[in-house]
């Protein structure tokens, strides 16, 4: 008599089932990874709708490329706003 969780004998594979014909590779999931970051960043413009990464990503980029304070301002006032102040 075979469990319930095993049909016909045969037992169950484990892990993720691949998105494709087979698994990805780490850099390929590491490049989805990416690609997908890079789209939520792009994607929102009110930063109230931003996720944190966003926002830092968001950060990091004006502070490279020189955008004006008062943008820069505007990511860390949202996450202010959402974290609160880590200053006594």
């Amino acid at each position: 008599m075979t469990p319930p969780h095993e049909p016909c004998g045969q037992p169950r594979k484990r892990g993720r089932r691949p998105l494709g014909d087979r698994a990805m590779t780490s850099a390929e999931r590491q490049q989805r990874y990416r690609i997908e970051r890079s789209r939520a960043a792009n994607s929102a413009r009110d930063p109230s709708q931003m996720t944190d990464t966003v926002l830092l990503d968001r950060i990091r980029t004006s502070l490279s490329d020189g955008s004006a304070a008062s943008a820069i301002a505007l990511y860390v006032d949202e996450l202010t706003r959402r974290h609160g102040s880590s200053r006594p």
